[in-house]
């Protein structure tokens, strides 16, 4: 047999597995329509480039957001994605990559965000959250075992440096993004406890526990962010002083139009509140892990990226 055959037939296996993940996948779905069923197991994911300014320092920077919408099977035990033919108990999740990058002056940021929920569920199982800018590196995890978060976290920062610890379960901002996604009915109005993004905690040093929230839905009316019928959810921190506002579609599979986050930005008097805003621009519907090629960076183009 010949190395071009070999290559076919491993390429065909490959494919067929992935199908065959694919289609377990689905069968282990419950109370979803058909219309999102068919949309989040056709073997793709959804990217999703946003045109971004980012408030920080006291002023605004531009940059870009992308937000990657996946479904993978997922580990319960281990709390990681399948990738072999193991007994161990499986679920099907909705993975979120959220990106974040702009500039500061001479130096970077850049920001990932990456939040792991079950079908169905109103919070993830599993959130992840990184820094990377020139003065060094933070992390943070969530694992929610039994009822419990478990927190990880490392920072270069002295007051932070590295911490773990068990806190009770929360509603959290990270895992809203795909509860949205797949369904926005589940979310309640009213006063709550809810744990702020893990990027803003970040940003501001603020303390990992919940804040009380207001949540409230209403119909979008302006006409700045892409998209018809759309919805804005709302979550309003008062002892954060801090707003931010999710802009989707009403109907499914509720895409994700765009965000605005107020909050006081700068140092002592020159603080003043400013507003981070996030614009869709483009979306493909791609299988991204096989663009890897030279030639693949086309898609870049189709998302708007340099």
């Amino acid at each position: 047999m010949n190395r071009i055959t070999l290559t076919l037939i491993i390429s065909v296996l490959l494919a067929c597995g992935a199908q065959s993940l694919d289609k377990s996948r689905k069968n282990n779905t419950t109370n979803l329509n058909n219309t999102l069923d068919n949309y989040w197991y056709q073997g793709k994911a959804e990217i999703n480039r946003f045109e971004l300014n980012q408030v920080r320092y006291g002023e605004l920077r531009s940059g870009d957001a992308i937000m990657v919408f996946v479904t993978e099977d997922f580990l319960v035990k281990k709390q990681v994605k399948q990738e072999s033919n193991t007994s161990e108990k499986s679920i099907p999740i909705l993975k979120l990559n959220h990106i974040t990058k702009f500039k500061t002056g001479v130096y970077d940021y850049s920001m990932m965000n990456s939040v792991f929920s079950p079908i169905n569920s109103i919070g993830p199982i599993k959130t992840t959250f990184s820094a990377q800018e020139w003065c060094g590196h933070t992390w943070l995890q969530l694992n929610n075992v039994d009822g419990k978060f478990k927190v990880t976290g490392s920072s270069y920062f002295e007051k932070e440096a590295d911490k773990s610890f068990i806190m009770d379960e929360l509603l959290t901002e990270d895992g809203i993004w795909n509860l949205i996604r797949t369904n926005p009915n589940q979310i309640k109005e009213g006063e709550f406890q809810y744990l702020p993004s893990s990027a803003f905690l970040r940003l501001k040093h603020k303390e990992i526990k919940g804040y009380k929230t207001i949540v409230s839905k209403q119909v979008y009316m302006k006409e700045d962010m892409p998209g018809d019928n759309l919805m804005s959810l709302t979550l309003k921190y008062p002892e954060l002083n801090r707003t931010i506002q999710i802009i989707y579609g009403n109907k499914s599979p509720y895409q994700i139009a765009g965000w605005k986050e107020t909050s006081k930005s700068g140092y002592g008097q020159n603080a003043k509140e400013l507003t981070t805003t996030a614009r869709r621009t483009h979306k493909i519907v791609e299988p991204y892990w096989n663009l890897n090629s030279n030639s693949d960076e086309k898609y870049r183009d189709l998302l708007g990226l340099e």
